[in-house]
């Protein structure tokens, strides 16, 4: 993800819109581990662990000169 904090929202299974996720990894910046959203029933990294999804934070996932031109 580009967006440098992410999982602030939590994860709520109602909205999940897919069977499982369709990535093999999932790298951020920053990871929220204490979601502010009321319908969130888990954080990402646990949504992350039961999908059998490994997660990495601290990376800067934003482009820099070169490497994605």
């Amino acid at each position: 993800m580009t967006y440098p904090h992410v999982g602030n929202y939590g994860v709520n299974p109602d909205d999940v819109e897919s069977g499982k996720i369709r990535v093999a990894g999932f790298i951020v910046k920053e990871c929220c581990k204490e979601p502010s959203n009321w319908r969130a029933s888990m954080t990402l990294p646990d949504y992350l662990k039961r999908q059998g999804v490994m997660g990495i934070e601290g990376i800067d996932t934003r482009a820099s000169p070169g490497i994605c031109a």
